[in-house]
C-alpha cells in the first residue's frame, strides 16, 4: 500500500462518516444530539484536512525565518507572500487537488454575536487564492500591532479560525509524501498568533523549525520551543519528528558554523523543556535532522527566471482606498515581494544551472531527512495513531451516541408509563385523602353545635355566676313608673282590679328593662362562645376555664385544611419527582382569609340568633314567672291586708324581684340541659349547613389540580404510543444505516492498522 493509497482510504472513512451523519440527520433526525453534533464537526474537521494530504508538517520559527518561503518551495510555486513579517491572519493547511475547480481557500470562522463573542457554530467561506492572499495576510504596518487587534471592516463581524487551501498536485516532495503544509504564525510575534501556532501541535504529524542562516535561537524562541513544541501537553508530535532547518543557508558564512550553532541551540532547548534531564538519544537524534537549506534556491528551480515576477503575487488587483486607508500607489511602492539577494546576483552571473542551484540550497539533504523521518512516523505508529484513530474513535463515538439515543427512548417510555403507573396508584391515595378531609370536616361541622351546647351544660354554674351579679343589678333597677302609680291613689282603686288587669298592668311595666336583660346576657354567652377562651373573674383575677367553641373550631377546621392540602400536594409531587408537572405553590392563607371572611358572617348570624333565645328566654320566665308571683301577692293582699298602694306597689316589687332572680337563672341552666341545648335544633341546622358549604371548596380546588395533571398525562400517553411506535424504526435504522456500516468500516481500519505497523507501506 502507498502513502497516496493509505491517504485516500483515510479520506474514504471520513466520506463514509460524513454519509452516515447525513442520513441521520435526513431519515432519523431524533437521533441527532448534541454530543453527535459535536463529533460530526470534528469529523467534518477531519475530512477537511485529510482531503488535502496524509503527512501534516507544521512551519515553525520566528518571523522572517523563511517559513513561507520554504512553503513556496515545497508546493512548487508562490502560496502565500513572501514578506519581511508574519504574513498570514489565520493557520493556513495548505493541500492538493485534482480537480482545477477545486483549487479554492476554504476559510472556517464563527460569527461574533451582538455581546461581541464569537459563536458556538463553525462556518465555512470560500475564496479565491488571490482574494485570500489579498485579504487574510498582514500588511506591513499591522506587523506593528502587537495585539493583532487591527481588523479590516470585512472581518469585524467574524472570529477567524483556520483555512484550508487546495492547489493541483505536482511533482515534488510534497505530492510524492501526500503532505499538508501548516503555516503557522512566527512565534513571538504576539501572545494570539502564539496561541494559534499552539493549537496545530495537537493536530500535525512532524514539524519544521526554521532557523536563520547563523543556526541560533534567542532566548524567547528557546522558551517557545520548550514549553510548547516539546511539551507533551501542549504538543502532540513525537519530539523525534522535529526537523531542524537552517534556512537561507545560501547567505551563512560558513555552514559547518552554523550547523554547531544550531546543535548548541537544540541542547539548550532541550535542557529548558526537560529540566535539564533530557531523554536518552533524543539530542543526537535530533541533531542528526538538522537540515541547512535554501528554501529560495529551491523556489528559483520550480520558478524559472529570478526574480519570477511572473509568478509573483498581484496583491493589489480589485483592492479600493478604503481597504488601505491610504493611495493604492503608495503601498505598491512600499511592498517588495521578493528581496533582492546582493549575494545571488552575483552567483547569478555565473549563470547557475538547475543542479547547481538544488547544489547550493542542500535541497537533496532535505529530501534525505525528510524522508527519514516519514518512514518513522509510519515505523512507530505515529501515521496510525494520528489518522485511523481520528475517523476510529468517531466512528465508535457516533455508534455510541446513537446507542444512546436509542436508549434515552427507551427509558423516556419506560419514564412515562412508570409515571401514569405511578399516578393512577397516588390517584386512589388522593381520593382516600379527599374522602377523608370530606369526612372530618362534615363530623367538624355536625360536632360544633353539639359541642357548643355540651360546653354551656358543662360551665352552667361558672355561666350563671357570671350572669348573677348583672341579673341582680337590672333586676334592681326595675320599679313601677311615677305615672301608673298616680292612676291609684287609694287601695280601694286597687281593689276593683281583678288580678289579671294587675298582670297586663304591672309585667308591662317591668318589661321596660328586659332588654337590659337581654342584651348583658345575649354578651355573655356569645363572648363564652366566640372568644379565643372563656375566662371567669376570681378575687385573685380572670381565670381560663376552657377552649371557646368556636376557637376550637376553627383550629381543628385550620388543622384539617392544611393537613389536606400539604398531603394532597406531597403525593403529587412525589409523582412530579422530574417537574414534568406545573405545579403552582397553594398559598394556606388564601384559604385562611376565604374562611374567616365566611365565618365572620356566621358568627354574626349566630350571635343575632343567641339574643333571639336570650330573649325569647326572658319573655317566657317573665310571662310565666312574673304572672305567677303577681297573682300570688295580688290574691293575698286582697285577702288580708288591703293597705295603701305604696305598700302594694313596693311589696308587689319585691315579690316579683325575688321571683324573677331565681327564674332567669333556672330557666338558663333547664334551657342548656334539655336536649336541643341552647343552640337549639333550628340553629344546629343553619350551622351545619354554612359551615358544610364553606370547606368544601378546598376539596374542589385541590380537583382542579388532578384535573390538570391528569390532562398532562393524556398527553404523555401519546407520546409513550409515539415511541413505540417510532422503536422499531429507530432500533432497524440504527443498526443498519450506523452501526453495521460503522462497525465494517473499523474492520478495515484494523486491517490497515495492521498494514502500517507490519511496515507494509510503500514510501
Amino acid at each position: 500500500m502507498t502513502v497516496k493509497e493509505f491517504s485516500e482510504n483515510v479520506a474514504s472513512f471520513n466520506r463514509k462518516i460524513e454519509n452516515i451523519a447525513a442520513s441521520v440527520h435526513t431519515e432519523a433526525p431524533l437521533l441527532v444530539t448534541a454530543a453527535m453534533t459535536q463529533q460530526e464537526n470534528k469529523m467534518r474537521n477531519e475530512s477537511t484536512r485529510n482531503q488535502l494530504g496524509l503527512i501534516r508538517a507544521i512551519f515553525l520559527g520566528a518571523s522572517s525565518t523563511g517559513k513561507s518561503t520554504m512553503i513556496n518551495a515545497l508546493a512548487g510555486s508562490i502560496i502565500v507572500p513572501e514578506v519581511m513579517h508574519t504574513s498570514t491572519m489565520i493557520p493556513t493547511w495548505i493541500g492538493q487537488t485534482d480537480n482545477y475547480a477545486d483549487e479554492k481557500v476554504s476559510v472556517t470562522f464563527f460569527d461574533i454575536n451582538e455581546d461581541g463573542k464569537a459563536g458556538e457554530e463553525l462556518k465555512e467561506k470560500l475564496e479565491t487564492r488571490d482574494d485570500f492572499r489579498c485579504y487574510y495576510c498582514f500588511r506591513a504596518e499591522d506587523a506593528a500591532d502587537p495585539d493583532r487587534r487591527i481588523k479590516p471592516e470585512r472581518f469585524k463581524l467574524m472570529e477567524l479560525n483556520e483555512a484550508y487551501m487546495r492547489i493541483l498536485r505536482h511533482e515534488g516532495l510534497m505530492s510524492r509524501y501526500s503532505m499538508v503544509l501548516v503555516d503557522s504564525l512566527g512565534n513571538n510575534a504576539t501572545i494570539a498568533d502564539d496561541i494559534k501556532a499552539q493549537f496545530n501541535m495537537r493536530d500535525v504529524d512532524i514539524a519544521f523549525v526554521l532557523l536563520n542562516s547563523d543556526g541560533t535561537v534567542d532566548k524567547a524562541s528557546r522558551d517557545f520551543y520548550a514549553g510548547t513544541l516539546f511539551n507533551k501537553d501542549v504538543s502532540h508530535i513525537n519530539p523525534e519528528h522535529i526537523i531542524f532547518v537552517i534556512n537561507k543557508i545560501d547567505r551563512a558564512p560558513s555552514i559547518v558554523g552554523s550547523k554547531k550553532n544550531c546543535r548548541i541551540a537544540i541542547e539548550s532547548i532541550l535542557k529548558v523543556a526537560y529540566n535539564n534531564n533530557i531523554p536518552e538519544g533524543l539530542l543526537e537524534k535530533l541533531c542528526s535532522q538538522i537540515v541547512p537549506y535554501s528554501a529560495l534556491y529551491n523556489r528559483l528551480v520550480s520558478a524559472g527566471l529570478y526574480p519570477y515576477k511572473h509568478d509573483a503575487l498581484k496583491i493589489y488587483d480589485d483592492l479600493s482606498e478604503t481597504d488601505f486607508d491610504s493611495r493604492i500607489e503608495e503601498k505598491k511602492e512600499n511592498v517588495e515581494i521578493v528581496l533582492e539577494n546582493t549575494k545571488f546576483e552575483e552567483k547569478k552571473k555565473k549563470d547557475l544551472s538547475e543542479e547547481d542551484l538544488l547544489e547550493d540550497g542542500h535541497c537533496k539533504d532535505l529530501e534525505r531527512v525528510l524522508s527519514k523521518v516519514i518512514a518513522d512516523v509510519f515505523a512507530d505508529g505515529t501515521i496510525v495513531e494520528n489518522h485511523l484513530q481520528s475517523p476510529e474513535s468517531i466512528a465508535l463515538n457516533l455508534i455510541q451516541c446513537v446507542d444512546e439515543r436509542i436508549r434515552a427512548f427507551k427509558a423516556e417510555s419506560q419514564a412515562v408509563a412508570a409515571k401514569i403507573e405511578k399516578f393512577n396508584q397516588v390517584k386512589v391515595k388522593l381520593d382516600e385523602l379527599t374522602q377523608k378531609f370530606t369526612d372530618d370536616t362534615e363530623m367538624l361541622c355536625k360536632e360544633f353545635p353539639k359541642y357548643t351546647n355540651q360546653y354551656l351544660k358543662t360551665h352552667i354554674n361558672e355561666i350563671i355566676d357570671m350572669i348573677s351579679p348583672d341579673l341582680q343589678l337590672i333586676l334592681d333597677s326595675m320599679d313601677i313608673s311615677a305615672e301608673t302609680r298616680a292612676k291609684f291613689p287609694r287601695a280601694k282603686d286597687l281593689t276593683k282590679l281583678s288580678v289579671l288587669d294587675v298582670h297586663e298592668i304591672f309585667v308591662q311595666e317591668f318589661s321596660q328593662d328586659k332588654d337590659k336583660l337581654v342584651s348583658s346576657l345575649g354578651d355573655l354567652l356569645s363572648g363564652l362562645i366566640f372568644s379565643p377562651q372563656a375566662r371567669v373573674g376570681t378575687a385573685e383575677g380572670d381565670v381560663v376555664i376552657a377552649t371557646a367553641p368556636y376557637n376550637r373550631f376553627y383550629k381543628l377546621a385550620m388543622q384539617s385544611i392544611n393537613n389536606y392540602v400539604t398531603g394532597y400536594l406531597d403525593l403529587i409531587e412525589s409523582v412530579n419527582d422530574d417537574k414534568s408537572f406545573k405545579i403552582v405553590t397553594v398559598d394556606k392563607k388564601v384559604y385562611e382569609k376565604i374562611i374567616n371572611e365566611q365565618m365572620s358572617h356566621l358568627i354574626l348570624r349566630l350571635i343575632q340568633v343567641i339574643q333571639g333565645n336570650v330573649d325569647k328566654l326572658v319573655d317566657d320566665t317573665m310571662a310565666q314567672e312574673l304572672h305567677g308571683a303577681i297573682h300570688g301577692f295580688t290574691t293575698w293582699w286582697h285577702r288580708f291586708f288591703r293597705k295603701d298602694p305604696d305598700y302594694f306597689f313596693n311589696k308587689l316589687i319585691e315579690a316579683a324581684r325575688n321571683f324573677l332572680t331565681a327564674a332567669v337563672t333556672v330557666h338558663i341552666k333547664n334551657t342548656v340541659d334539655t336536649n336541643p341545648g341552647f343552640i337549639g335544633m333550628d340553629l344546629g341546622l343553619e350551622i351545619y349547613g354554612t359551615l358544610h358549604k364553606m370547606i368544601p371548596s378546598t376539596a374542589n380546588l385541590m380537583q382542579e389540580y388532578r384535573l390538570g395533571i391528569e390532562h398532562e398525562l393524556e398527553d404523555l400517553e401519546k407520546k409513550q404510543s409515539e415511541y413505540q411506535q417510532r422503536q422499531k424504526f429507530y432500533d432497524d435504522f440504527a443498526d443498519n444505516q450506523v452501526v453495521k456500516p460503522l462497525t465494517e468500516m473499523l474492520d478495515e481500519i484494523d486491517v490497515m492498522r495492521k498494514a502500517a505497523v507490519n511496515d507494509e507501506i510503500v514510501l
